[in-house]
């Protein structure tokens, strides 16, 4: 389980918003803009992508998006969660 917070841009007003999301599954989500935390339903298609889609259009201008998620952590395979060797570490 991890939680990442992702600073973005709105250029225009928007009521959907997707990120890639290989094999990842997204436990929880919500948005801030300014004061402002309009809900954020989550949308688990298309295959390898995450969309949230909010109660409100939002933009342009900035907002932060807030991403409870889980998925399995790989040493072979470079997509979704995935640890690498570099020297010693």
């Amino acid at each position: 389980m991890g939680a990442v917070e992702i600073d973005s841009l709105f250029a225009k007003l928007a009521s959907v918003l997707c990120l890639n999301a290989e094999k990842l599954a997204v436990k929880d989500a919500s948005l801030t803009v300014g004061s402002e935390k309009p809900a954020a339903k989550v949308i688990t298609e298309p295959k390898d992508y995450v969309g949230f889609s909010l109660d409100q259009p939002v933009g342009p201008g900035p907002a932060t998006l807030h991403v409870a998620y889980q998925g399995d952590v790989s040493r072979n395979d470079q997509a979704g969660i995935f640890q690498m060797k570099d020297g010693d570490q």
